[in-house]
């Protein structure tokens, strides 16, 4: 968990950053106040969308089919109505090994392409090819604030994983009065069972983009 006094920094900076582009970019600045300024996390995403007028309306956890969290609010920004949701996630993988997923979601009732098209200029990699009209899925690692596209080797995604370089990016625009971005965080590898002393194995497969929380 971050400190409070960083925590406190992104939460002002967040506020200030919704702000300065609500009346320009809804969806844009609610996404870069939220999820990116934040890292994403439900500790720092909830004060900064409270301090932006964001009413709480659920909470809830569960352990099935694994351990998973998550939070919502109703924010208005720039006029815009949304709703913006954090949680976190931890599936199992291999060798008694789990993921450490966190993940910001916004979901916005109004016309955001403009703020659609500065986030995939925003992303800078290419979407999957699994993307279609409806739903656009990026993949990419990011260090020190530089995004670029995943590596093809198994042993190369493993240990960007576990180092927690790994993001995904979901855009969802079925109609043109509503708009959902998604941004997940793989925050590394926990160990669940005796693995302390097993060595890393190589990622059989890129992780899979979740499909949102329902």
């Amino acid at each position: 968990m971050r400190g409070l006094g960083f925590i406190l920094i992104v939460v002002f900076m967040a506020a200030f950053g919704v702000q300065a582009q609500a009346d320009e970019l809804p969806l844009l600045a609610a996404f870069k106040s939220f999820c990116v300024n934040t890292g994403g996390g439900p500790d720092a995403v909830k004060p900064a969308v409270e301090m932006a007028g964001g009413k709480q309306f659920k909470s809830a956890s569960s352990d099935s089919p694994y351990p998973m969290t998550v939070a919502s609010w109703s924010v208005t920004i720039g006029g815009h109505k949304m709703m913006v949701s954090t949680g976190t996630s931890r599936p199992p993988l291999s060798a008694g090994r789990v993921g450490n997923t966190t993940d910001c979601t916004i979901v916005s009732f109004a016309n955001e392409d403009t703020s659609i098209a500065k986030i995939q200029e925003w992303v800078r990699v290419p979407p999957d090819s699994s993307s279609d009209a409806g739903s656009i899925f990026y993949g990419y690692q990011e260090q020190r604030e530089v995004r670029s596209p995943l590596p093809t080797d198994k042993r190369a995604m493993g240990s960007l994983m576990a180092a927690g370089h790994i993001w995904s990016l979901v855009i969802r625009r079925p109609t043109t009065d509503f708009a959902s971005i998604q941004l997940i965080h793989q925050l590394g590898l926990v160990c669940a069972k005796a693995c302390a002393n097993s060595p890393s194995p190589p990622m059989e497969e890129r992780p899979k983009t979740r499909r949102g929380r329902g």
